[in-house]
């Protein structure tokens, strides 16, 4: 009779771990590390032996709480033995018969092992009475198989103290594996409120005058019955209301399980920062207990809104075999978005190179190719972040339909007999700003960019005996890739950084303050002879190929918004002022070993040699 009330117990306990309305009858609630929003995974050391792995308790929320059961998932039980659940305030090893042994100081229970996942009510319920505490459980393997090898189930949530691990042999002493991911282990804790959610909102709310302002809000349970509805009341400016929601799907009875939720707020009449107030006034019909119930924030209602131009640039290089695809995506950006599309080529080890990698605006620590939106968001210049096609316009689409703090626009002119080239940029806030910390960089590009020596010449991973031809890559714009060899000679390379004033420290900061509406004017030159790459040619092929960009940025490096504007030059000109169009690089010999390593001299035996003319020769030395 005592098992089966305990199992009754038990039962009960469960179904308030994913309680309905009208369905949790005591008062617990799950909790551990795995809220449902990570991945799973197996860990293991693939030996027999014992295992004792802990998770940290260290919420003062849930200090004064009493645990009462434990959940443990098992991926198989069919060759284990012995588990133990436990808690303890610290995690303390005893030497017994010469082997490290966990030794909990408060309590350990045997349990009987069931395949899948293990729940063991607690003999003695045990109140949490101190901020830091360890729940664990520990068993062994007898034999390794395909499911014993790894036998414990993590998650990708990362949660500091997640995951302790100590194995008799293994890991012979207590190690916090937290950065592996966290265990899915949980707890039973009773003393929680029946109805408690906290409600918390990342996105300032912002809209159109004579619009609604649509709110979105981050729901994190902290109630035994879990969320299946909602009640709230809010403040905007001066307007009151209240509001109900019931969710498609609710969020289970689990500590910190959460839910996104979009609410709207009524039109406001004229533009301004509008004060919110969002209260989460009851959680399934019950008044809502949890103290950070209340969201306070400003809503920015618009005349218009900015439009945002996110800025692709792109790292690359003549000498990297899979840059050929950011050369391809910048081209079609070009094509399907004319008029907006702001993209900028950083050039690295060729003869458009005018910064060292170091001096890049973000990190390509990665290598070549890489490419970057908005100097926030790392992707492919041609792919986007997956590798299912061309989809760099979907993902730079979404970035530019985030909200702009600003607009900006830019023109470029040429000057003192086409020598020079003066950019202008108009910043203009729709909304009063204060205490703001911008600056405008202005850069210039060339279009058409050409030479005629080996460093010229693109190196090709895409010849059609490689990557599939146009089945794989369907844009024309890859042609010439697909169709071409190794080697791809004649290119005219375009969006190439050729100045910029943030290399030469004189990008220009915009006022803290700014008045809405009137346009701040920022302004740069940028003298053409004095532009030359690296290795110290000139870089102006024709000036009338050049465009001015115009990035606003933020403190923290991030552009806010870009612009982008051909430089306008006089066409009744007929005789175009073009510096010298010698921007070749000193080539010399390069040395390769068979497996195509760079090498710096001739090594015994058979050597790549590529001449200055870009010819390979076979070199053998004894």
């Amino acid at each position: 009779m005592r098992h089966l009330s305990k199992n009754i117990l038990l039962l009960g306990i469960l179904l308030a771990a994913t309680a309905m309305p009208g369905q949790a009858d005591n008062d617990c609630i799950a909790y551990g590390c795995d809220t449902g929003k990570g991945l799973n995974t197996q860990f293991g050391t693939g030996r027999t032996e014992t295992y004792d792995v802990a998770m940290m308790l260290a919420d003062k929320a849930i200090k004064g709480t009493t645990i009462r059961a434990f959940r443990i998932p098992l991926k198989q039980t069919d060759n284990l033995s012995g588990l133990k659940v436990w808690i303890s305030k610290k995690l303390t090893l005893q030497t017994v018969d010469g082997k490290n042994v966990n030794t909990p100081d408060i309590l350990s229970q045997t349990a009987p092992i069931a395949k899948d996942t293990v729940d063991v009510v607690l003999d003695t319920p045990y109140t949490i009475d101190s901020d830091t505490l360890y729940v664990g459980f520990s068993f062994n393997v007898d034999k390794v198989d395909d499911n014993s090898k790894r036998p414990l189930t993590l998650t990708t949530e990362m949660h500091d103290g997640g995951f302790w691990i100590h194995t008799s042999q293994t890991y012979r002493k207590w190690m916090d594996y937290s950065a592996k991911g966290s265990t899915v282990m949980q707890v039973m804790l009773a003393g929680l409120p029946q109805a408690a959610a906290s409600a918390t909102s990342t996105e300032r709310p912002y809209s159109l005058t004579n619009e609604q302002t649509p709110v979105t809000l981050t729901l994190c349970n902290h109630g035994y019955t879990g969320i299946q509805s909602f009640d709230y009341t809010y403040e905007t400016g001066t307007l009151t209301g209240q509001g109900h929601q019931d969710l498609d799907e609710p969020v289970a009875a689990v500590y910190n399980a959460s839910k996104e939720v979009s609410l709207l707020l009524p039109a406001q009449a004229a533009k301004g920062v509008y004060p919110v107030k969002i209260t989460i006034s009851q959680i399934n019909g019950t008044d809502n207990a949890d103290p950070e119930k209340d969201i306070t924030t400003e809503a920015d209602i618009y005349n218009q809104l900015p439009k945002h131009r996110a800025v692709l640039e792109e790292y690359t290089g003549t000498w990297c075999g899979n840059c050929p695809r950011g050369f391809v995506g910048m081209e079609v950006m070009k094509r399907l978005y004319p008029d907006d599309f702001v993209g900028i080529s950083y050039h690295n080890n060729d003869p458009m190179e005018i910064m060292t990698a170091s001096q890049f605006p973000s990190d390509t620590q990665k290598g070549l190719p890489d490419s970057w939106l908005d100097r926030t968001y790392e992707t492919d210049a041609y792919y986007g972040p997956d590798r299912q096609g061309f989809g760099i316009d979907k993902t730079w689409m979404s970035v530019c339909n985030l909200l702009a703090k600003a607009d900006i626009d830019v023109k470029g002119q040429l000057a003192n007999n086409n020598t020079q080239v003066d950019m202008e940029a108009n910043v203009t806030f729709p909304l009063n700003a204060h205490d703001i910390h911008y600056r405008v960089e202005f850069v210039l590009l060339a279009d058409s960019l050409h030479g005629d020596t080996a460093k010229w010449q693109q190196t090709n991973y895409f010849a059609n005996r490689y990557a599939g031809g146009p089945e794989t890559f369907p844009e024309p714009e890859f042609a010439k890739f697909y169709d071409g060899d190794d080697y791809v000679n004649g290119l005219y390379y375009n969006d190439v950084a050729i100045a910029t004033t943030r290399l030469e420290g004189k990008d220009v900061s915009l006022p803290t303050t700014l008045t809405a509406d009137e346009p701040f004017t920022a302004k740069a030159s940028f003298n053409l002879g004095l532009i030359r790459n690296t290795n110290g040619y000139p870089l102006v092929q024709d000036v009338r190929q050049l465009h001015a960009v115009a990035l606003l940025v933020d403190e923290n490096g991030q552009v806010v918004n870009a612009a982008k504007a051909a430089v306008a030059y006089d066409p009744n000109i007929t005789s175009i002022h073009t510096p010298s169009t010698d921007t070749r690089q000193h080539r010399q010999a390069e040395i390769f070993d068979l497996s195509g390593r760079h090498i710096t001299q001739i090594q015994p035996g058979v050597n790549l040699v590529k001449t200055a003319e870009g010819k390979v020769l076979k070199i053998f030395k004894k």
